[in-house]
């Protein structure tokens, strides 16, 4: 009997750590989406599933329907190919954003941003190349797409693609013209 007790006890005890999990996204989804009304988007860590780049979509869609330029908070360091649906409903309107960390996808999001972009001093960044083919651009379009949205020339972005995993801060960030002003 003591085994069976101790067992549904702690069964019990795993039920309450879920239920209470479930409250606290719904707790953390209505808050966001306040923030989305307001203008405000916050990335997620993580946008390697489309589940989440269609979540973010949607709210990209949602605060667009605003007077005045959104703003969108980067945090991102992992990404997949879905991020460049993402970045295309990003340039269909003005878009402000802070760069708290843009590795891999964020930094396509940040780039995607047409308004004003900044970073925090200490914020990291991080240029994937060649080996990425999943993102669905080979290496002379990529070099072209940060080119266009950049201060560097295609020589410049060729010349990373060719390195492998570049990673810089918020000063090279600023000289390179990724990000307009440091915070």
């Amino acid at each position: 009997m003591a085994g069976l007790r101790s067992s549904s006890v702690r069964d019990s005890g795993v039920r309450r750590r879920v239920v209470a999990c479930r409250m606290w996204r719904h707790a953390a989804a209505r808050v966001w989406w306040q923030l989305v009304q307001a203008g405000e988007v916050c990335t997620p860590w993580e946008l390697e599933d489309e589940p989440e780049c269609m979540a973010l979509m949607f709210a990209i869609r949602a605060a667009r329907l605003r007077d005045d330029p959104s703003h969108l908070v980067i945090d991102t360091w992992k990404g997949s190919r879905f991020v460049w649906r993402v970045s295309t409903e990003l340039e269909r309107t003005v878009w402000n954003c802070t760069v708290l960390n843009a590795h891999s996808a964020g930094l396509i999001l940040a780039c995607s941003c047409r308004g004003h972009r900044k970073a925090l001093a200490d914020a990291s960044f991080l240029f994937h190349s060649l080996d990425m083919r999943d993102f669905g651009a080979e290496d002379e379009r990529r070099a072209q797409w940060f080119a266009q949205r950049t201060t560097q020339p295609v020589d410049f972005w060729r010349d990373l693609c060719a390195q492998g995993e570049t990673r810089f801060g918020a000063e090279d960030a600023l000289a390179w013209g990724v990000v307009h002003e440091i915070i």
